[in-house]
């Protein structure tokens, strides 16, 4: 937002400085981005009346003029062509730097002439497009008068930056405002409009039909016999402040009120008006020419102004070009609206526009001011350019009602810590337009749409009572330890990542967001969470599990001949809109080979991966979460994305389920360039869950009697599950049997051969032969017993 000083004191009056001004905007929230006074960079340059011209001797077309600077007579080389005898101009003296090219002048000769110094054009001194000739001043400017005073230039140009929620700033009576509610100042009342009307208008309207919002306020009034003009030089000069350029007198003044009071408003030429005007809906093929010179094609859901027969303009973006205003208009009609910022927003985005009214109407407008603003642009009219005006025509389907809030005082120290007396509380609130009641009943002003409760108020209370205030404070006890700044799931998250890159995996980032086809692949589909307006197609679901997304990265890089992926990632997965819940899971996929860790079955150290590999990379995990996985089992269920004969679930006892692994499923895998894939899901969510086993170490039983090893092979069912067999081998003995694991097995047609190493341990003396008999003997009944199957003969 742009505006000079001289503008802003428009309506505000103050005696601080410049610097005051812009420290404490940037301090109250509407912070500076650049400030500068051009006359600054004209120090030193004065106008200069050239008293005679001759040709330059060794130039045809260089000039020696000869000027009066106001204390002595200069000659000077000049080359343009404008450069007459009694014409007022701008002298640069030897020692001056030229503001556009930062050039800083000396006594040079030119084709052997010494000239001191230089007459300047508008370009060069950053004062206009100009550069054909020297700059063209009024001969009632004495020479030696410098040119900030000359052309009255000494004014302070600022920018700052206005937030999203912050509408109000973008009039400068807005910005000027919330300074005076920060003590710099009061803030100038608005004039009173009288206007003397006839009774001729014309007649408006808001459609109302297939649940049009677009538009819930709309005001006119009809001006006749006017006459279209230049704009007076205040009006240009100000504009050009903050880069507007002047078009006509009835453009300028929609300008100057869109800037000076953040009302949008447009001028029609009313005899291009049929009959009547108003906003509805955009019909299917209709279009339009605007004014920026391009042709649009409107569809339903867009806002137009319209009469009987066609559009006229887009509702709070931009105007019609053929029923804008030129100079020969005579009859005009001012548009004074309210249009919703959500459908401008989303119109100016459809159409791809962008432009002042649509800037400030999908932030928000005060819709209070519409009729405010009508009579502004009306009297500057008929100031300006004469007329007649009608009476104003109204149709207003809002009915604004101001938002009110039962507002405690006392929130102000809760939420900040700051002590503000209570009338320090209301002076501020009633400075920034708030009406208050005895019993903190307060009424929100209709310029600010962004205040919604009593933590609203709080903010403004404390930003215009400035945050540089506040005083610092030391900690109430500084040897009282801090609290865990991370939470148990957050620590859990961060060591179920080292576990899983400790295996090798690479760690990855991705969207949440999957097609539509991977996400029916992984438990998707009619019930998935759909996106309004996604980015694209390829991007249009939110995904139920990362590893949907993992899929697609391995498939990529599996492309470009990367054949052995190990990749994880801990993100949200998303249950579908029945269930309207998201859960965090840590999803793992391995594609190729990866290195063993002592298996001695590849010489090179590699070997194809499996669902073993999956399940190792779970029961790793689980395992540094303290968690104990004795009371839990593997079952052969698992989600339809994994293969349904190759997979499984590790479920706790009360019938949770903490992770599923196991290969992907052939449908899935089928369209991709690699043949196989394993991977993991560890719900985490369910895992917060679980009663972790203490942190506490106890001194590990070290024996000094070495450990051995015993062999079993055992015949079981197809259906009997290796845990089966490693559980009751391990329940038989517990006292000797230190660990056993499954290295071999054989599947028959209904039948299976499981081959286990079991590691007893002794204890305190080497166990003989009978008691190693015993022990297997133990181990054989016991898993007998709960596989019904039988040792290997």
């Amino acid at each position: 937002m742009k505006f000079t000083l001289s503008w802003l004191k428009q309506h505000l009056e103050t005696n601080s400085d410049i610097e005051t001004i812009l420290k404490k905007l940037t301090n109250i929230g509407l912070e500076v981005e650049s400030s500068y006074n051009p006359s600054e960079a004209l120090n030193g340059f004065i106008a200069a009346k050239i008293i005679s011209t001759k040709p330059h001797p060794d130039a045809d077309r260089l000039q020696l003029c000869l000027i009066d600077t106001g204390t002595e007579e200069i000659e000077i080389v000049c080359g343009a062509k404008n450069a007459k005898e009694g014409l007022t101009t701008i002298y640069a003296p030897v020692g001056s730097t030229i503001p556009a090219s930062g050039m800083k002048l000396k006594k040079a000769k030119i084709r052997g002439i010494e000239s001191s110094g230089m007459l300047c054009s508008e370009k060069e001194l950053n004062l206009g497009d100009d550069s054909e000739g020297i700059t063209e001043l009024s001969d009632q400017i004495s020479p030696g008068t410098s040119i900030s005073k000359a052309l009255d230039i000494n004014d302070t140009y600022v920018e700052i930056a206005i937030t999203p929620n912050r509408p109000d700033c973008l009039g400068i009576r807005g910005i000027a405002r919330d300074l005076a509610a920060a003590g710099l100042g009061e803030l100038i009342k608005e004039k009173q409009i009288k206007i003397s009307t006839s009774k001729e208008n014309l007649p408006v309207f808001i459609d109302t039909e297939n649940n049009f919002e677009g538009c819930t306020i709309f005001a006119g009034r009809l001006i006749k016999n006017i006459t279209n003009n230049q704009s007076p030089d205040w009006l240009v000069k100000r504009l050009e402040s903050i880069g507007i350029k002047s078009i006509n007198c009835l453009v300028d003044i929609t300008n100057f009120i869109n800037f000076d009071r953040g009302r949008p408003l447009h001028v029609y030429d009313a005899n291009k008006i049929n009959n009547k005007i108003g906003a509805r809906d955009a019909k299917v093929g209709e279009k339009i020419l605007a004014l920026d010179g391009k042709d649009y094609e409107l569809k339903p859901g867009i806002c137009v102004i319209a009469d009987n027969e066609k559009v006229l303009g887009i509702g709070g973006i931009m105007g019609g070009n053929e029923s804008g205003s030129t100079i020969e208009t005579n009859d005009v009609f001012i548009e004074s609206a309210y249009f919703d910022p959500i459908k401008t927003a989303l119109s100016g985005r459809a159409l791809n526009i962008i432009s002042d009214s649509r800037y400030r109407f999908e932030r928000g407008v005060d819709p209070q001011y519409v009729i405010e603003g009508l009579n502004l642009a009306t009297q500057m009219i008929l100031d300006l350019c004469g007329g007649e005006a009608g009476e104003i025509s109204l149709v207003d389907n809002l009915k604004f009602q101001p938002k009110k809030i039962k507002f405690d005082p006392k929130l102000v120290n809760k939420l900040t810590g700051i002590e503000i007396p209570n009338d320090k509380i209301v002076k501020i609130l009633e400075s920034l337009g708030f009406d208050i009641s005895n019993s903190w009943n307060v009424v929100v002003p209709s310029w600010r749409p962004d205040i919604y409760g009593e933590a609203d108020l709080v903010e403004e209370i404390v930003r215009i009572f400035g945050l540089d205030n506040i005083e610092s404070e030391p900690l109430l006890n500084l040897d009282q330890p801090t609290k865990p700044i991370l939470t148990k799931k957050q620590k859990q998250i961060k060591m179920i990542k080292r576990s899983i890159a400790s295996k090798g995996l690479m760690e990855t980032i991705s969207y949440s967001f999957i097609n539509n086809k991977e996400s029916i692949n992984f438990g998707g589909g009619s019930s998935s969470l759909k996106i309004v307006n996604p980015i694209s197609d390829e991007l249009s679901e939110m995904r139920p599990t990362p590893l949907a997304s993992l899929v697609s990265i391995a498939d990529e890089n599996f492309k470009k001949g990367y054949t052995d992926i190990g990749i994880f990632e801990v993100g949200p997965g998303f249950l579908g809109v029945e269930q309207d819940e998201q859960i965090i899971i840590a999803s793992g996929l391995r594609i190729g080979t990866h290195r063993s860790e002592g298996s001695g079955k590849d010489w090179q150290g590699f070997q194809k991966v499996s669902v073993f590999d999956a399940k190792e990379d779970v029961i790793s995990v689980l395992e540094l979460l303290n968690l104990n996985l004795e009371s839990h089992k593997v079952e052969r269920t698992a989600p339809d994305h994994y293969h349904p004969g190759r997979s499984g679930q590790i479920v706790t006892g009360g019938g949770d389920i903490l992770a599923s692994f196991g290969e992907l499923h052939p449908k899935i895998i089928k369209t991709k360039d690699f043949k196989i894939a394993v991977a993991f899901e560890i719900y985490i969510d369910s895992i917060n869950k679980q009663k972790i086993k203490s942190n506490l170490k106890i001194a590990p039983e070290i024996s000094n009697l070495q450990p051995l090893k015993r062999d079993f092979s055992f015949v079981v069912s197809s259906d009997t599950e290796a845990q089966t067999i490693i559980n009751a081998a391990k329940q038989s003995d517990q006292s000797f049997i230190k660990d056993v694991k499954i290295f071999d097995q054989f599947l028959g047609e209904n039948e299976k051969s499981i081959a286990i190493e079991v590691i007893i341990q002794p204890k305190e003396v080497t166990l003989t032969d009978e008691q190693i008999e015993s022990i297997s003997k133990k181990i054989i009944k016991s898993v007998e017993d709960k596989t019904k199957g039988k040792l290997r003969s």
